[in-house]
């Protein structure tokens, strides 16, 4: 019952596949007149006409075809990666009129020379690359994915800022920050955002592409990077700058916090800009809250910083900026922007070059590496990656259907993944919040079935790992989902669901991270002393520590002073 709603995907597949077909026969022979054609230069235009008549409607089948399979909970299951591929060639085939598409768009002399300041040759070839390959389905469906969540991540913020802050503080609540990844392994924005388990620089590259998504741009601050380095360190200092309203408004994914401006008592602080940080020493001050733990942030650093572009070969390509016509409305989403100047259109470069006021020149700025090793990386894993990616996504494959097939008096099982606890994730980021809450709820039920009353004759090493995995990601899931449903009992819900896995899992993967919600729980319920509680329950050595010791000093001072003990 709950698949049930998936079952439209495979129809879209099926009406795609007999759109593709249609086209096909109209290109073999139903062009063709009865009649012997009139001569002359009237009859040759109106030929050439039907000619350009039928390509362009045998685009537009193809095109509607390749959008009705561009779904989250299609893609990889009712629609294969290759099938995709395959139509979008021959979607710019007949959009373009070739026969055969060029291995590489033609650019002008200035084009190609300012790429090739920004760019390494192999990544140019990336971007002048004309056909689609498998790895642009991945891109594809990375923005898929953030294009919805960032829809309801908004909230009801009334300015763009509020906005943006909300967007952040959404974010903050779905991640939980790590030190590093198992193995280091590379891992692309939906594997980040469905795992839910980031790095300081996944959680700001995911911070960024959703902005990109509402068309605000956001650049890293940095130190610059040496002449003979080849990838930004990631783990030097950094924050977030977002470009709106002529300001540089500041993010630190690390502290999970937006930067702000000291405020008098009983005021609500606002959000800092890179000059306020600059001229007011008080803005980084506030964040050092002991000597021997300095806030990684220098007004040093932020003197003259480096300013990198967030952004990939896939954003800039060109086989993108073709296909980004079709994102309009109700479909509405950011897949490609140029990285230079085109057709009468900024790109990245000069857009953040001339934001008005900024200190920063265009010599300062650079290109992040860090989305296009991640990318590149998840899209060609080393043997030791895959297993780990395995290991790790095994869980979104869950509950698992057991058949019973006998042969003779030997009785074997075949074990079928459903992919449930993966549709519930897709739903929550989705927005789907009741059917995400429901999932969660059924892959809990469907895993007691399957181990705890026996139905797996036989629990292998990696079938236990992956229902462990499954089921204190549904517990904890549901409890942050409550949380993201925002109402009253909702948040009540969100509680017992958080304290729940506390009980069931002291040990869990998520124990952190659910008395850090606790705490915001109860510093929104107007309970300072509760929240600061909790946060004294994280490990003192958890990545966001600083980040929540800033909490802590700042709740501390809202909570009633304690009366003295009667003498």
């Amino acid at each position: 019952m709950i698949r049930s709603r998936k079952l439209s995907a495979v129809c879209s597949l099926v009406c795609g596949g007999l759109l593709i077909c249609l086209s096909f026969c109209g290109c073999s022979g139903g062009g063709q007149p009865d009649k012997a054609p009139a001569t002359g230069t009237a009859a040759t235009d109106k030929a050439a006409a039907a000619v350009k008549s039928q390509a362009v409607s045998q685009s537009e089948d193809l095109l509607n075809s390749i959008l009705s399979m561009l779904r989250l909970e299609s893609l990889g299951f009712a629609s294969k990666e290759e099938d995709v591929v395959g139509l979008l060639n021959q979607w710019q085939r007949f959009s373009q009129g070739n026969q055969v598409l060029e291995e590489e768009v033609a650019l002008d002399e200035a084009t190609l020379e300012a790429l090739r300041s920004r760019l390494s040759e192999r990544q140019l070839k990336q971007v002048r690359r004309s056909a689609f390959q498998r790895s642009d389905i991945e891109r594809l469906r990375n923005a898929l994915l953030l294009n919805a969540v960032v829809k309801h991540a908004v909230g009801q913020g009334k300015s763009d800022l509020e906005r943006v802050a909300n967007i952040f503080t959404y974010l903050v609540r779905n991640t939980d920050l790590i030190a590093s990844h198992p193995d280091d392994i590379p891992l692309n924005p939906y594997q980040l955002y469905l795992l839910g388990k980031t790095t300081p620089a996944d959680r700001g590259w995911l911070f960024a592409e959703l902005l990109r998504q509402l068309r605000i741009n956001a650049v890293i601050l940095s130190a610059p990077m040496p002449k003979d380095a080849e990838d930004w360190d990631t783990n030097q200092p950094f924050l977030v700058g977002v470009l709106l309203d002529k300001q540089v408004y500041l993010f630190d994914p690390h502290l999970g916090l937006p930067l702000t401006v000291p405020s008098a008592a009983g005021t609500a602080p606002v959000i800092a800009t890179l000059e306020q940080a600059r001229t007011n020493p008080e803005v980084l001050k506030q964040y050092t809250l002991a000597e021997d733990k300095p806030y990684h942030i220098t007004p040093e650093l932020l003197k003259s910083p480096g300013v990198f572009l967030v952004g990939d070969t896939g954003l800039w390509c060109y086989r993108f900026s073709r296909l980004q016509k079709a994102f309009t409305g109700n479909r509405a989403m950011v897949i490609s922007e140029p990285l230079v100047d085109q057709e009468g259109q900024q790109g990245l470069v000069t857009r953040v070059s001339n934001w008005p006021g900024q200190p920063w020149a265009a010599s300062q700025i650079a290109i992040w590496t860090y989305p296009e090793t991640q990318q590149s990386g998840a899209e060609s894993l080393s043997a030791q990656h895959q297993q780990t990616l395995t290991r790790i996504t095994d869980g979104w494959r869950m509950p698992i259907v057991v058949e019973q097939l006998k042969n003779g008096e030997k009785v074997a099982e075949n074990r079928r993944a459903t992919n449930l606890f993966l549709f519930a994730r897709l739903d929550h980021a989705q927005g789907k919040l009741d059917d995400a809450v429901k999932g969660y709820t059924h892959v809990r039920v469907e895993l007691v079935n399957l181990v705890v009353r026996g139905n797996v004759r036989e629990i292998t090493e990696r079938l236990k790992y992956a229902v462990m995995m499954a089921a204190e990601d549904t517990l904890y899931w549901t409890g942050v989902c409550k949380l993201d449903q925002g109402g009253k009992v909702d948040r009540r819900i969100a509680t017992d669901k958080l304290l729940q896995y506390l009980k069931d899992y002291p040990k869990g993967r998520w124990v952190d991270a659910c008395h850090i919600q606790l705490a915001q729980l109860a510093a929104d319920a107007g309970n300072p002393a509760a929240a600061v509680a909790e946060l004294d329950k994280v490990a003192a050595d958890h990545p966001q520590a600083q980040g929540l010791a800033f909490l802590k000093q700042r709740w501390s001072k809202a909570a009633p002073a304690t009366p003295a003990a009667a003498k």
